[in-house]
């Protein structure tokens, strides 16, 4: 009877039963991995797997359902934050003292070099972008050879995938015919970094055909180095924002603590307040016409909130009263608009501010942009007292039909008078503003 350890003696149609074996710890190991890597999303993806039973038409040789692996390998760094030191080709053709920094639409800045021949920047980043490793087990793995694969990465070089490589080659010499892949897994997340001396500092730059490949199973992924960094920082903060919900915090404003989750984050800023907090906050900012106040509440931080957090905590019809007293703000900080007495609608004044003119195209009215009444070319704003005298002195030589007319015009003017005496007596200026406002209370 021909036994396992006898080579050439096959079962089941072609597969020895050593390789049946093979099959089964191949099975094992996945479903392993599978089991510590559930929850983590993109960590381990299955291309492909291996026939669940050995039919007899099935050739070991000829049969390509072999399982294909993909494993995301985040790199623990001894840094907290990491410099990413990126350097690019000029393809501009002109060098100038006005180009020298060159703004992305990723917001990063860019330097020139002094050859001028380069563009530098440095980036700050919390998490660099996993390493990829791709792995297929051949019928002969484990117990006579390795698993294939390739190690990919952006930020590291072909010389040092290459080292990374013949690392994890040494680690299957000295566990042949073991499972492998977790060993593997566990080295290049908490050893890859020392084994290759990085520090604080990473270079990133672009591949060129002059790069040596030191090992075809090494490839390096900055091909393009735009999109490399943009890839690079928006998993940097996908990473920090997911690890900032797993934590409790404390906030700055209640100095309660709470779960992660429970909070708002600042993005420009990165200060993070409670939800609760957030909603008062904003509420009473939106309620009260004061939108400009809606910033950070950290201590001499003026960073505004985010618009989409102000619509969170408040509600739609709150946040649009937000976008309008946001918008006419704006406006009232802008020196050319002014507002129609008429329509209240916006103006833009002529170009030429001797003439003090605005015209309204929806109500079809021309101002002067002093007292806001019909403009009058060449002569001067009309007093509030002197219109009053001037009705007064109407209303003697006045007609009959001319009468009510002429009270009723007097009247408001009176209002205004006396409006105008009790701003100008009781009022203060808002230095921000210019609105006129009155302390009532504290």
């Amino acid at each position: 009877m021909a036994t396992a350890a006898e080579p050439g003696v096959h079962f089941n149609g072609g597969w020895s039963l050593h390789l049946v074996d093979n099959l089964q710890e191949q099975k094992d190991e996945v479903l392993a991995l599978q089991s510590i890597f559930e929850g983590e999303e993109n960590r381990l993806s299955v291309f492909s797997a291996a026939p669940e039973e050995i039919s007899d038409s099935d050739d070991c040789k000829e049969n390509s359902r072999f399982y294909q692996l993909q494993l995301q390998v985040p790199v623990k760094q001894d840094a907290d934050k990491i410099t990413l030191d990126v350097c690019m080709p000029c393809r501009e053709a002109e060098s100038t003292e006005q180009d020298s920094k060159i703004q992305n639409p990723g917001a990063v800045t860019y330097k020139r070099s002094e050859s001028g021949h380069n563009l530098l920047a440095s980036i700050m980043l919390s998490h660099l972008t996993p390493l990829n490793l791709t792995v297929i087990f051949p019928p002969e793995y484990p117990a006579c050879g390795p698993p294939k694969f390739t190690l990919s990465a952006i930020w590291l070089s072909w010389q040092q995938l290459g080292a990374l490589c013949a690392m994890l080659d040494k680690l299957w010499e000295e566990s042949r015919g073991m499972p492998i892949l977790y060993t593997w897994i566990d080295w290049l997340e908490n050893n890859s970094f020392s084994f290759l001396g990085l520090q604080e500092h990473i270079l990133l730059r672009e591949t060129s055909p002059e790069d040596q490949v030191v090992d075809e199973r090494g490839i390096q992924d900055c091909l393009n180095i735009e999109e490399a960094v943009t890839t690079m920082m928006r998993y940097s903060a996908q990473e920090e924002n997911y690890q900032f919900k797993r934590t409790d915090h404390e906030c700055c404003v209640c100095f309660m603590e709470f779960p992660g989750a429970d909070f708002y984050r600042m993005k420009q800023c990165g200060h993070h307040v409670c939800r609760e907090c957030v909603q008062a906050l904003c509420q009473i900012h939106v309620k009260e016409g004061t939108v400009t106040e809606l910033v950070c509440p950290e201590s001499d931080c003026k960073t505004d909130i985010p618009p989409d957090i102000i619509r969170d905590v408040v509600g739609e019809e709150q946040f649009s009263r937000y976008e309008r007293l946001a918008l006419q703000k704006a406006l009232d900080n802008m020196g050319d608009i002014v507002w129609c007495p008429r329509c209240e609608g916006v103006v833009v004044r002529e170009s030429d501010n001797t003439l003090n003119l605005a015209y309204c195209i929806p109500c079809q009215f021309s101002f002067c942009t002093i007292c806001n009444k019909l403009w009058h070319q060449g002569e001067r704003c009309v007093d509030v007292q002197d219109a009053i005298k001037d009705l007064e002195e109407k209303m003697k030589v006045r007609k009959p039909n001319e009468e009510e007319a002429i009270k009723r015009k007097l009247e408001r003017l009176k209002e205004e008078a006396f409006s105008d005496v009790y701003l100008k007596t009781k009022a203060k200026i808002c230095p921000s503003c210019q609105a006129n406002l009155q302390k009532i209370s504290g």
